[in-house]
Parts: structure tokens; sequence; C-alpha cells
């Protein structure tokens, strides 16, 4: 067949759909592991609080790396547990934001709320590194939601494990 003829062109065609495909069939498998992984943590435990955690650039001098954004969340959980007197279970998905300074979404466990238990949780960070918020699920269904949309990215290594859940880690690596 000479160059360019209408076979060549179907084939080129025929192999553009080919790849097309192939790759939406990629981005359905992530999805899909992203929706499942989401609804495994959703699971894990009886989830108190969904929250997020973001920087006051204004009282910072520098952009904190992502590893220093996830020493920030430990400490902050550490002290969380030391504020309420129990024990605390979270996991904690880093992400950037535009302008490339990181926030933090998470669940946490602290053993059922107590009364301020929340404005006691939100200083703490608040004090330290800026601006939180802290709210109680209405459902697991409101938990796996978040959990898909905010805490498990297609890139994992921003994930924080608190707690008994820390051996976890291997699980989603």
């Amino acid at each position: 067949m000479p160059k360019g003829s209408a076979a060549d062109r179907t084939n080129v065609e025929r192999a553009l759909l080919q790849e097309e495909f192939m790759e939406a069939s990629r981005r359905k498998l992530a999805a899909d592991e992203k929706v499942g992984v989401a609804e495994w943590v959703a699971k894990l435990r009886s989830w108190d609080l969904f929250v997020t955690l973001t920087y006051d650039q204004r009282r910072l001098e520098y952009t904190p790396s992502f590893p220093s954004a996830q020493r920030h969340v430990v400490g902050w959980l550490a002290d969380v547990q030391g504020a309420l007197g129990r024990p605390v279970c979270a996991v904690f998905g880093l992400e950037s934001q535009k302008n490339g300074w990181p926030h933090a979404h998470g669940l946490l466990e602290v053993g059922g709320l107590g009364e301020g238990d929340i404005a006691r949780a939100g200083r703490l960070w608040f004090e330290a590194w800026g601006f939180n918020r802290l709210e109680a699920p209405r459902s697991r269904g409101d938990v796996a939601g978040y959990c898909a949309k905010y805490v498990v990215k297609e890139d994992r290594s921003g994930l924080v494990f608190f707690g008994p859940l820390e051996q976890l880690r291997w699980a989603l690596s």
C-alpha cells in the first residue's frame, strides 16, 4: 500500500483509540483503588473528627516542606493526646495548596468527644501553626466520602498515621 493510504490512516486511528482506551482504563483503575482505600480507612476506626490543618503564612518566614509538615502534624497529634489524656488514632493526607504551602486533611479518633475536646485540639494547632477546622462526621458514609476526596491521594507518600495505625503504613506503600 502506498504511504498515507486509507489503510495507514485507519491503523493510526485505531492505535490512537486503543491508547486513549488504555489511558482511560488506567485512570478508572486508579480511581477505583482510591475509593477502595478510602472505604478501607473509613472502616478502620470509629472516627470522631474530620480535620483540616493549614498554616498561617503570616506567622512563618518559610514554606514548610512535606517532611516538616508531617512532623508538625505528628507533634500536634501527640499534643492532642496529652491534652485530652487518652489515646489518639489518626490518618492524615498532606497536599499542597496552589501557592505551594502544605496543608493536611485527616480523620481523628479520640475515644469519643467530651466537653471542650474540639476546642482544645483546635487551639493547639492554632497556637503553634495556624488555622484548622475540626468537625464530627454524621455517618460512616460521610467518612468514606471525606477520605476519598481529601485524605487518600494517588501519591500516598503524604499519608501520616498516628497511634495504633502506624503499623499500617506499609500496607499502602
